[in-house]
């Protein structure tokens, strides 16, 4: 029954997205290289110093990359950065080194979080009129360069929002069952791929002669079935249990809880709920059930398999029952 292999697609997907963030680090490496050696060619002391953190932040964020290790730290600290290497910048240079404000409030939205990337853009377009200002720099030319800031802002604002809003749909749609809003397949293979034998139990139901019902009822009839046993199951979950549809009509729990007895109810209590639920008026629908706990096994596809051997007894035996090991 199981005996699909977990899918590379989503970690091919990490991988070419960290390695187009590790190349834009280094290409950013390399500019501030160049305008490092140029200030201490002219020996600008602060400019000196606000490139050389900007540059260590990240290389830690290339490091930590590379060993794929948590690295919002360091693009926080690789933003606010560059929001003073902008301003230290404006200090030695004037108003020229006002242009680089605009890809810095770009990036402070597109890569930092969002409430990262509001303060500090909130901060630039405070800051460097104040600061040109003080420079002499004319009234005329400060109201250009705030409106264009803003004008940059809102822009990547809203940029930001609909990504984000687009990412959103895109994870849903990517695990989420269309009919019956269970997680699907796909976000099995991606939940049970750090894997860790532990006190839970691992739920696998069947829908007994599922095809009887597309061939007698019609496959929108057996759509409603699995709509309503989806439904029915999540009814006896708790929070913290999981629910996948991984086949047709096949359906896997994670009850989640930790159990020191080592058994539990819910099987029985899905296929009991079930069998009383007159789901259709002129079918009787029953369910099969394998369980087994998983810290029984070392490694998921050995619980997975084992709860298929279990469900596969359940068929045999009668259906509509209850078999774990």
């Amino acid at each position: 029954m199981l005996t699909e292999k977990p899918s590379t697609e989503i970690q091919a997907e990490t991988a070419t997205t960290r390695k187009i963030e590790q190349f834009m680090a280094v290409c950013c490496l390399v500019v501030l290289a160049v305008f490092t050696l140029q200030s201490i060619s002219n020996g600008y002391l602060l400019l000196i110093i606000s490139q050389m953190v900007l540059m260590a932040s990240l290389f830690l964020y290339i490091i930590a990359s590379l060993q794929n290790s948590l690295v919002a730290a360091h693009i926080m600290t690789a933003l606010i950065s560059l929001d003073i290497l902008i301003v230290v910048t404006i200090y030695y240079y004037g108003l020229p080194g006002a242009y680089w404000a605009f890809p810095a409030i770009i990036s402070s939205n597109l890569v930092g979080t969002r409430r990262t990337g509001i303060v500090l853009t909130i901060t630039l377009i405070l800051v460097i009129p104040a600061v040109l200002w003080m420079q002499g720099v004319g009234f005329n030319m400060l109201t250009r360069l705030f409106g264009a800031l803003v004008l940059t802002a809102i822009f990547a604002w809203y940029s930001a929002t609909k990504a984000q809003e687009l990412h959103d749909r895109l994870i849903k749609e990517s695990t989420i069952d269309p009919l019956t809003g269970c997680f699907n397949r796909r976000h099995l293979t991606r939940f049970t791929r750090q894997f860790i034998p532990s006190q839970s139990f691992l739920i696998l139901i069947d829908v007994d002669d599922f095809k009887g019902v597309n061939d007698t009822c019609g496959h929108y009839t057996g759509d409603i079935v699995l709509k309503a046993i989806a439904r029915l199951i999540q009814e006896e979950l708790s929070e913290s249990d999981l629910l996948f549809r991984i086949g047709g009509e096949e359906f896997l729990v994670f009850e989640s809880q930790a159990i020191s007895a080592g058994t539990s109810d819910l099987a029985e209590r899905i296929r009991a709920c079930i069998d009383t639920t007159a789901i259709l008026p002129t079918r009787h629908i029953t369910v099969s059930i394998g369980e087994t706990l998983l810290s029984h096994h070392e490694t998921f596809e050995s619980a997975l398999q084992c709860a298929d051997k279990n469900l596969y007894l359940s068929k045999i035996n009668g259906r509509n029952r209850v078999t774990r090991a």
